[in-house]
């Protein structure tokens, strides 16, 4: 008998066998993961498996089987990786599973040495492959992922909220560097085009450095927003930026600088509504 048929035929003990031990390892979290979702990923992954594994050499090629089985390893790699299992964690269930498989097949060859020898060392040349591709993709979608969540803490950190009716505010914090500059213009033109603003105040009270470097970046979102036929307004100028932005040589009528927040949001009042401030 040979080792794929010998799996098929115990499919269903092996896969108990598989799931048992996928439950027991305290790197599963089976809590976390759910028993009938890692029950129906061993299930489905071990009669795909079997497909390829019949295939011998054809393990690699791009047929149905092997189609059905990446697939499958990719939704267990990105489940996983989604849920913050480490690399290890995740290559677990290809290795928990050549564990089971070599116990099987130990029992089963057990006076046939060559024959065991032969199939464990094809178990393990398979095993290993799958362990590989299971990695790459667990990678791969954690690096989407830490992307994903690396805009989103842009978008957060650069908010745009409308204050008043044609006003907008943007608060800045942190750093503003180059994709930072560029997600921020973005985000204010898009505001300045879906409210009809007329006035975009930037407060810089919360950038923690501020050089020839960061104002330029502030010159190109100004630049930007006027040409959307809105105006700006610098709240938050402290004497340090004050004396950066003269030495730059730029048409300071552009930076419309305040000292305080209330300062910009009465010139903004006095832009859109004159004579209410």
């Amino acid at each position: 008998m040979r080792s794929y048929e010998f799996i098929e035929e115990r499919r269903e003990e092996i896969a108990a066998n598989w799931i048992g031990e996928m439950m027991k390892a305290p790197s599963v979290k089976a809590d976390l993961y759910g028993k009938e979702k890692l029950e129906a990923q061993c299930r489905a992954f071990l009669k795909s498996f079997v497909k390829v594994y019949s295939q011998g050499s054809a393990f690699n090629s791009v047929s149905l089987a092997s189609e059905e089985l990446n697939a499958l390893l990719l939704d267990v790699a990105r489940s996983r990786a989604t849920m913050g299992y480490s690399s290890s964690e995740t290559a677990h269930f290809i290795f928990s599973l050549r564990s089971v498989l070599s116990k099987a097949f130990s029992r089963e060859w057990s006076s046939d040495n060559e024959t065991l020898l032969e199939e464990n060392a094809r178990l393990n040349e398979h095993c290993e492959r799958l362990a590989i591709m299971t990695i790459e993709s667990y990678m791969e979608t954690r690096e989407q992922l830490i992307q994903a969540q690396a805009q989103s803490i842009l978008e957060l950190s650069n908010p745009v909220i409308k204050i008043w009716d044609r006003v907008l505010l943007c608060v800045l914090i942190g750093t503003v560097d180059t994709a930072r500059s560029q997600q921020l213009l973005e985000s204010i033109l898009e505001g300045i085009k879906k409210l009809e603003a007329r006035v975009a105040i930037i407060d810089i009270t919360g950038v923690t450095v501020i050089d020839t470097s960061v104002l330029k970046h502030l010159f190109t979102i100004i630049r930007g927003i006027r040409m959307m036929g809105c105006q700006v307004i610098i709240t938050g100028v402290n004497p340090s930026v004050a004396s950066c932005v003269t030495k730059l040589d730029v048409d300071l009528t552009l930076f419309n600088p305040k000292g305080t927040l209330r300062q910009g949001l009465q010139e903004a009042l006095a832009i859109v509504e004159p004579g209410s401030a």
